[in-house]
């Protein structure tokens, strides 16, 4: 995914659940972009544990949503 302004400004997201015909699972992004978290970050905010040590090579980008 590209990170361009009209990505970064979106106010909503549909959330489609693999298997489902149609969605309606409408999300307002309440923050005011995405914020980048380590997977140590998010451990420690609640997140469960990796399985693997390479996850905590990665980084993941986190949004602020209220259901719609």
């Amino acid at each position: 995914m590209a990170l361009d302004k009209e990505t970064v400004s979106a106010k909503y997201l549909l959330l489609h659940t693999h298997g489902e015909k149609s969605s309606g699972d409408l999300w307002r992004i309440i923050s005011k972009g995405p914020k980048v978290f380590s997977r140590s970050n998010l451990e420690k905010k609640g997140y469960p544990q990796a399985k693997d040590d390479k996850e905590y090579e990665k980084h993941y980008l986190v949004i602020d949503i209220e259901k719609v």
